[in-house]
């Protein structure tokens, strides 16, 4: 007990410093506005609720508008869902293309752990929520997003913090909590809130596993722990609980083990292992054909040459996408040494059901439904339209999707 409150007291200190703002103030409109908290629970998948049966969790989806599945863009990987939820974007439109990758434009390598690359602007294409809210004169706030820590069009959120997994879950929330708390002028409206947990653990053991069920359980705790702060709280505060993917169980026998002189070509750049892998040429008048008809061989590995992509991938145009993409049949796992593969994993096509994760909204401006599966582009449109965000940049989702539920 003594160790836990020391963690929450180290951890506060060490992000005092992290609590930025940028001196956005409210414009009169935008302290008339409701409040949206966006939450990601990453590789929540969609039929852990009715498996494990969280009561908060459960409540929400039962008494709220959600959907029977929340459909991924592809590749169905964190970094990738989590920018096309906050820019209403496909990968080929925003340019994150994957957890890691390279860009030609760049002459650089995107890592999702290289905390350099990750908060480089030059990385983010779209325009992000907090973004659009900055253009509207209202203030927005992130415990951890995609893209929150970069500049982006010059803008990161007024409140934002460096993500850091250590960072205990009731932290989180009550800081949202001090938020909402602020004076008027300077309150966030939009705010959003990434726990990574059920990801972890789903990962290590295995979507079917009871470390996933005891994560579930411990992100219900958090979410509860909100929903009873906000009720001492007289704002009109909408949330939406949304995951990036799903989680499907891995092992050993359906490993696909690429050839040696893949990685020992030195007009090759391989990026990636598991549910995807990216192969750039970095000699562009370098024939892939031998390398291509040999992998092609696979029947359990989908190889495609970029212009082979299937265009409901949506992952085509873009100098960030390799000259060949392997994608294999879930859950075929691609190793680069015989290693042993277990626990789970996700970025498989989002036609697969195991990848698709939740969408569920509850709040004074929301009307309740169960609706069917839709892909996660249509989140940014429905959370504009609720906060009454103006000046929207083109995208791929659309107000049609969500609009109808909003009061």
């Amino acid at each position: 007990m003594k160790f836990r409150l020391l963690l929450l007291i180290v951890t506060v200190l060490s992000h005092i410093s992290c609590n930025n703002h940028q001196k956005t103030q409210n414009s009169f409109k935008s302290k008339k506005a409701p409040y949206v908290i966006l939450i990601s629970v990453d590789g929540l998948r969609h039929d852990y609720i009715d498996i494990y049966k969280p009561p908060t969790l459960k409540y929400l989806k039962e008494n709220g508008l959600h959907s029977k599945s929340l459909i991924p863009i592809f590749p169905s990987k964190t970094f990738p869902n989590h920018y096309s939820i906050i820019t209403g974007m496909y990968a080929e439109n925003h340019g994150l293309i994957s957890n890691s990758f390279y860009g030609p434009d760049t002459g650089r390598t995107y890592r999702l752990g290289d905390s350099k690359e990750v908060s480089d602007g030059i990385w983010y294409g779209g325009e992000p929520l907090w973004v659009t809210a900055h253009k509207n004169q209202m203030v927005s706030a992130s415990y951890f997003w995609v893209g929150s820590e970069a500049p982006i069009n010059g803008v990161r959120p007024d409140y934002y913090y460096k993500y850091d997994g250590k960072v205990p879950g009731e932290i989180r929330v009550d800081q949202v909590i001090d938020w909402l708390k602020l004076e008027e002028n300077v309150r966030p409206h939009f705010i959003t809130l990434y726990f990574s947990e059920v990801d972890h653990a789903g990962h290590r053991h295995g979507p079917d596993s009871v470390e996933v069920k005891n994560a579930i359980f411990n992100i219900d705790d958090y979410i509860n722990r909100l929903v009873t702060k906000l009720s001492k709280i007289d704002l009109p505060v909408n949330i939406i609980l949304v995951s990036d993917h799903g989680m499907t169980k891995i092992s050993n026998e359906q490993k696909i083990i690429l050839p040696k002189e893949l990685y020992e070509n030195k007009n090759l750049r391989v990026i990636g292992k598991g549910s995807l892998s990216l192969i750039y040429r970095k000699n562009k008048s370098y024939d892939l054909n031998s390398i291509y008809n040999k992998l092609k061989k696979n029947k359990f590995l989908n190889t495609y040459k970029k212009a082979e992509i299937p265009e409901n991938f949506n992952f085509k145009n873009n100098i960030r996408i390799p000259d060949i993409v392997l994608s294999p049949r879930m859950p075929y796992y691609i190793a680069k040494k015989d290693k042993n593969v277990s626990g789970g994993t996700h970025g498989y096509d989002p036609a697969n059901k195991d990848m698709h994760g939740v969408f569920f909204a509850m709040g004074p401006n929301i009307k309740p439904k169960l609706i069917g599966s839709f892909e996660n582009i249509h989140v940014y449109p429905f959370i504009t339209k609720i906060l009454g965000l103006t000046g929207n940049p083109k995208i791929d989702g659309r107000i049609d999707v969500l609009g109808k539920y909003i009061r």
